[in-house]
């Protein structure tokens, strides 16, 4: 059943999104990035084996970091490549993927930059403005560490903070502000993840939650495709310290069917999006609620400690 959802899914999702290569970047800005850090990021991404879970930092890593974030990805969107690329883009100050390009052309890289921008190998990398577009203003603080998971790495993720949390009390020091996200079945995996972590450490306190359209799972995902009602499925954790929600009802596509999102009871923020641009947004609502301008004032109150 989960296969076949995800097959109807990344179907009915395959809507091209293009870069705009009118305005030419001034390279001039570019000069601090150099052959070798191409070679990097090039070794990280083919380190990376999907679906393969984010390294757990330890401690001492993030100890002194600003914040730590728990990022779970929706079904067929899931790429920790494409979490690496955007990293290193947003900590560049470059523009896109396409800006990049025309820097490895300069360097003289441009093969192997290609090899890590290819559309046809890469193509969710870009494609889809998903959960890890919200998070791209998370990359430019380097003192912020952010976890990227799949909707399915609920084990990988509580084994981690679990983990950090026990280190925490040994070393008789508090963790960095904790806070979790996601989207679509990650907003449900996220969800799981506070109440399982209200339930082991009911005196850990999750900072900030932040659901975009998270949907049901299992026969849950029925009335997912066809209700039009705002479900209360989901709740606001008593260990959340503040939790902000945007759900929509108009998708008519998505999933062949359309998937419609829902609300959270009890959320100190809540939007019930309802596109406005025009008929076919309307009609992919689902994949077009994280590039929202509502989605994005919601991840500035969701950023600011």
């Amino acid at each position: 059943m989960n296969i076949l959802i995800s097959f109807l899914f990344i179907f009915s999702m395959s809507k091209s999104y293009s870069c705009e290569l009118s305005e030419v970047a001034d390279l001039s800005e570019l000069e601090n990035i150099t052959p070798v850090m191409i070679e990097i990021l090039k070794q990280q991404m083919d380190e990376v084996k999907r679906p393969k879970p984010p390294r757990c930092p330890s401690f001492e890593e993030i100890k002194n970091q600003k914040q730590i974030v728990f990022n779970f990805e929706g079904t067929g969107g899931y790429s920790p490549k494409g979490f690496f690329l955007d990293q290193f883009i947003a900590r560049s100050e470059l523009k896109g993927k396409w800006e990049l390009k025309e820097t490895c052309k300069l360097l003289k890289v441009e093969k192997k930059c290609n090899e890590i921008t290819d559309d046809d190998l890469n193509e969710t990398i870009i494609a889809f403005p998903l959960s890890r577009e919200l998070m791209i203003p998370f990359h430019k603080d380097e003192q912020n560490t952010l976890l990227y998971y799949s909707h399915k790495h609920m084990k990988d993720s509580m084994r981690c903070l679990s983990g950090l949390i026990d280190q925490s009390k040994k070393n008789g020091l508090s963790l960095p502000p904790i806070k979790v996200m996601g989207y679509s079945w990650g907003g449900n995996t996220a969800m799981k993840f506070v109440k399982k972590l209200n339930d082991k450490y009911p005196n850990t306190k999750i900072d900030k939650v932040f659901t975009v359209d998270p949907v049901r799972k299992g026969l849950g995902v029925v009335g997912n495709l066809l209700g039009s009602k705002s479900s209360k499925f989901f709740k606001k954790e008593s260990n959340t310290n503040k939790h902000y929600n945007i759900y929509q009802k108009t998708d008519k596509t998505s999933m062949l069917v359309g998937i419609k999102g829902n609300s959270v009871k009890g959320v100190d923020e809540e939007i019930n999006y309802v596109s406005t641009t025009s008929e076919h947004s309307a009609s992919y609502a689902h994949i077009d609620v994280p590039e929202s301008k509502e989605a994005k004032s919601l991840m500035q109150s969701f950023m600011d400690n």
